[in-house]
């Protein structure tokens, strides 16, 4: 039951505004009159009411002028529009069908047993405070001898004492002779010695009435141990269970729901209509997704079960908290949609695009930074969900209401579904018509992609294996819509938009491609060694059981050192980026090197290392796209092409399969996997990571002392936290938990990926004290075992790299890329590009024209022959024209002076781009096989 905030608030601001100075007044007299009642009947209470405010729940002010919650979690309100009447609703309710537990037997084998509440109850115990609006129309309308009020959040205390008039409470308890105990900062774990104090109260206590106001993970625990052993004295009074809470993602619930009160009857559903819907799906699934139906047939639900509710509609119940998910499927999933039409979520990846300070050269960035000031317009003012999308992740299905409502006002190319409930999924099969919507898909050529099961952590590894297939440029375009209000989903979102947002700073822009191309022609010129792919013919040589030790600058690279040096003579060494400079100072010289930016500043870094002989002494691997002059450092240079890449796609193109270069797919976003990715491809056996920790435990002792991170004195050369951002915490390798940031965390999970995609070829041992990862071993260094191999490891691989790579001289295929720099051809499609920007759009119409004839025009330059265009404008194309579609839905508007503000925007965007276009061609035109210069 999802109450949502955007619902609750006034779409004026200035309205609202009104509202929440009268609602203050309001909370500034019940402060006063509620300190001094409690200072009167409950002094105790008033240090509570001093303790720091909670994150969890705030106060605000609705469109009624009414204090309601929002919980933080998930941005959704506690109560729904009138916090009052609902309170004295949920009253009638209980008092009509009260929860009860007995002491003494024969008791009722429902599961929640109810009857109606006596006029004079011995005891009620609450669960759940909240504003409290419950509490007086309870004692007015009941003679209650003693009410227990259990509520595990201050901050719900801190909020009905701004809201509610607790001495009209305790005055009215003090004319009925009721005795309220407030159990504050208790979920009811100590229920058990609660009650013996309460029996010597009531000695002759037969009954207890179960009141539950709001839900918490414990106290329904708490709950469902008393209905178990209802009847039975001596087990309700054992003081020595422990209560650890539902805290399973799947068991989650917001703090008030549907049946909160836990008194309505659901019936368990099995009509012929619903197995004959879901017999329908399944075979539809068979033919789709095969793996999907084959799970379905035969599951057995265990804790969410479909019932009819006292609608009569479908729902989920959830047994053991005896709560159901949904209030009205129907109204619920109309009410969310129209919040997501009207207000989708303004944190969209490609507005958090930000100037990387070593890339402001790039004329990339330059055009990012003139669009700074829009970025904030955008992300302050209205969004409107446009009516075409290209991409849409939908976290929750609960019945699968959601889709088809969605689906009949939107359309979406591509839809990504999450579902982490496997219970809820399933549900669904019976209640949802996914066959129709599946093939409705299919007719219209959209993509419906299902992710079912994940509890959330391994959402990027699987959509961005999607968005790569439907092409990465749409991550800039995506919305995410969150039907539930659980947390531990909210995290996963939270999280995959972190790591987009990573993404999309890496993408294949105008510079990057252009230095990317001049860079690999260059490798090719100078004749560097590239990898086969074929790997029959070297797959068994006696270097690829060498051990390889990959050496990452992390913190615990320290630590290993003694180790690296102690076998150093029987392994293969390979130091990642940054690392080299410690080994070098530790006086370890590895055998390979690897590097994964095409930027100069790798040269910088590298030469860091004073010491041209060291460097000589040592191999390069990398990717396609390395600086000549970083590669020049070294004794060789090997590479391999790097997947996604578009000097890759067009290196392929132009060598016509001449050479069958291997290729990375797992090569980013850091050396690690650049690493790992190009051995694990060569054919090595056997891995252990030292330094590679992509993680912290000390946030001030993030890399190797001896690198450049630190200087002489062990200083760090700048903050690392306030320039990163705050830490992330992950499963550690030695220990629970470590730090990390978010690049180091996609870099984790793509090293996941890969040893996945090569799993059974070879063994991994992590060695670092960092983030553990999953499909590596975890091992101390000091358990490390080598082996002195037959002949020296220098002369194995000498050896292993004349056979592993090409003896090919690719001057003839080279011959024909140079026909791909036609600075004439170049200058005169980009004429044609430039008129569509020229004219200044005026309305939607001419928006929506402008933005398709580019996209039309970008798609032309693939088929052209000998055309340079497509490959480096495709990334930055793809950038601006989702940044424009972004704006569209902004032109339909009611208003003229809205619909004025979207069309100087939109032209704001074409006069930045048209500005980008005109500086590349001059740019590329003066020198196209330019090398980057970053330093």
């Amino acid at each position: 039951m999802h109450h949502s905030l955007y619902n609750q608030l006034l779409k004026d601001a200035q309205q609202q505004v009104v509202l929440e100075q009268k609602l203050a007044e309001h909370i500034t007299r019940c402060k006063n009159v509620n300190e001094n009642t409690f200072s009167f009947y409950c002094p105790n209470i008033l240090p509570l009411l001093q303790q720091p405010e909670q994150k969890r729940f705030s106060l605000f002010c609705n469109l009624n002028g009414k204090a309601n919650i929002v919980d933080r979690q998930n941005s959704s309100a506690v109560y729904l529009a009138n916090p009052e009447l609902e309170a004295e609703t949920e009253v009638t309710a209980f008092i009509s069908n009260a929860p009860v537990i007995s002491f003494t037997p024969p008791v009722s084998n429902a599961n929640w047993p109810t009857e109606p509440l006596p006029l004079q109850p011995d005891a009620i115990c609450m669960f759940g405070l909240g504003l409290g609006h419950q509490i007086l129309p309870l004692i007015t309308r009941r003679k209650i001898r003693c009410l227990i009020i259990y509520e595990p959040d201050l901050t719900m205390l801190q909020c009905s004492f701004q809201t509610i008039n607790w001495h009209d409470i305790f005055t009215a308890a003090a004319s009925s002779n009721t005795l309220i105990s407030l159990q504050m900062g208790n979920d009811g774990s100590s229920i058990a010695s609660d009650l013996q104090e309460l029996f010597q109260f009531i000695p002759a206590l037969k009954k207890l009435y179960l009141y539950r106001h709001l839900s918490y993970s414990v106290t329904d625990e708490v709950l469902a141990t008393l209905f178990t052993f209802n009847g039975n004295r001596a087990e309700l009074l054992k003081a020595d269970r422990q209560y650890l809470g539902y805290t399973q993602p799947t068991d989650y619930l917001p703090v008030r729901f549907n049946n909160i009160l836990g008194n309505k009857k659901v019936t368990i559903t099995d009509s012929q209509r619903q197995e004959a819907l879901f017999q329908q799906n399944i075979a539809v699934f068979k033919r789709l997704y095969p793996d999907i139906a084959k799970s379905m047939l035969g599951f057995a639900t265990r804790h969410w079960f479909l019932v009819k509710d006292d609608h009569g509609k479908a729902n989920l119940w959830h047994k053991e908290r005896n709560a159901l998910l949904h209030s009205d499927k129907d109204t619920e999933a109309t009410a969310l949609i129209d919040s997501f039409l009207h207000q989708p979520p303004k944190d969209d990846v490609i507005l958090g695009q930000k100037v990387a300070w070593k890339f402001r050269h790039y004329i990339h960035y330059q055009a990012i930074a003139k669009l700074q000031p829009l970025f904030l317009e955008m992300a302050q003012q209205k969004n409107v969900l446009p009516e075409k999308i290209d991409s849409l992740i939908i976290f929750g299905v609960g019945v699968g209401a959601y889709l088809p409502a969605l689906l009949q006002q939107r359309n979406i190319t591509n839809l990504y579904v999450c579902e982490s409930n496997i219970e809820h999924f399933y549900a669904s099969l019976f209640v949802t018509d996914w066959a129709s919507l599946l093939q409705q898909a299919e007719q219209t050529g959209s993509r419906i992609y299902l992710n079912i099961g994940n509890d959330g952590s391994d959402y990027f590894n699987d959509l961005m294996q999607q968005f790569f297939s439907v092409g990465a440029f749409t991550i800039a375009n995506t919305y995410m819509l969150q039907t539930d209000t659980n947390p531990f989903t909210a995290s996963a979102i939270k999280k995959l938009r972190q790591q987009l947002k990573v993404v999309l700073t890496i993408g294949d822009y105008y510079d990057h491609a252009r230095f990317g191309i001049s860079h690999t022609y260059n490798s090719f010129m100078l004749g560097h060694n590239w990898l086969k792919a074929k790997r029959s013919n070297y797959l068994q040589h006696a270097a690829t059981v060498l051990p390889v030790f990959i050496v990452g600058n992390g913190p615990s690279l320290d630590q290993c050192a003694d180790y690296i040096k102690e076998h150093r003579e029987k392994v293969v060494v390979v130091s990642c980026g940054t690392a080299l400079k410690p080994l070098h100072h530790l006086g370890i010289t590895p055998d390979f090197h690897a590097e994964v930016e095409q930027n100069r500043s790798t040269y910088r870094w590298i030469t860091q290392v004073n010491d041209i002989a060291y460097l000589k002494k040592i191999k390069l691997i990398t990717v396609n796209g390395i600086h000549p002059e970083t590669a020049a450092l070294f004794a060789g240079t090997y590479l391999a092409f790097k997947e996604g890449e578009a000097s890759t796609t067009l290196f392929n193109k132009v060598l016509k399969g001449a050479g069958d270069i291997a290729q990375l797919s797992h090569a980013y976003p850091t050396v690690s996997n650049l690493a790992i990715n190009w051995l694990l491809q060569a054919g090595f056996k056997q891995y252990y990571l030292l330094g590679v920790d992509l993680g912290y435990v000390d946030v001030n002792n993030h890399h190797s002392r001896f690198s450049a991170y630190y200087d002489q004195n062990g200083k760090a050369v700048y903050d690392y936290s306030a320039v990163h951002g705050d830490s992330i915490s992950v499963v550690g390798n030695f220990r629970p938990v470590v730090q990390t940031k978010i690049e180091f965390d996609i870099s984790r999970q793509i090293i996941e990926q890969t040893l996945t995609a090569y799993s059974g070829q070879a063994e991994v041992y992590n060695c670092s004290d960092g983030a553990m990862i999953q499909g590596a071993i975890s091992l101390q260094p000091s358990q490390i075992l080598t082996f002195l191999p037959s002949k020296p490891v220098t002369d194995l691989l000498d050896d292993f790299l004349q056979q592993a790579c090409i003896q090919q001289d690719f001057t003839v295929q080279l011959s024909e890329f140079k026909r791909y720099y036609n600075a004439g051809g170049l200058t005169n499609s980009l004429i044609i590009w430039d008129e569509l920007l020229t004219k200044p759009v005026t309305d939607y119409t001419s928006a929506k024209n402008c933005i398709d004839r580019q996209w039309v025009l970008l798609k032309q330059q693939a088929s052209l022959p000998n055309s340079i265009i497509f490959y480096l404008l495709y990334g930055s194309a793809s950038y601006f024209l989702s940044l424009l579609s972004k704006l569209l839905p902004l032109l339909q508007q009611a208003g003229a002076e809205a619909q004025v503000k979207a069309v100087e925007q939109f032209n704001t965007v074409l006069i930045v781009w048209k500005d980008y276009l005109t500086q590349m061609v001059a740019d590329f035109a003066a020198e196209p096989l330019q090398l980057d210069i970053t330093d």
